[in-house]
């Protein structure tokens, strides 16, 4: 995917070269990151799975999934 510069010794304080690796560094580190937001979405919804639509049973204890979604960011 590397798209070569062709027309430019320099892309801004770099060679077109040392570009092409910074690059390519980018695309693995935004990989990664994608890869981990995906992974925090299935945990999160593993804890928290889809609730039916409309009133819970009351004899439920109350609590929301914003709190326990937030209680596993402080902890993690």
């Amino acid at each position: 995917m590397p798209e070569k510069i062709e027309s430019a010794d320099k892309v801004g304080s770099v060679s077109a070269h040392r570009y092409e690796q910074i690059v390519a560094e980018l695309r693995k580190i935004v990989e990664a990151q994608t890869r981990g937001q995906f992974a925090i979405g299935d945990y999160a919804l593993e804890i928290e799975p889809m609730r039916e639509q409309g009133p819970q049973d009351r004899g439920e204890e109350l609590f929301t999934v914003k709190d326990s979604l937030f209680h596993l960011s402080d902890i993690v």
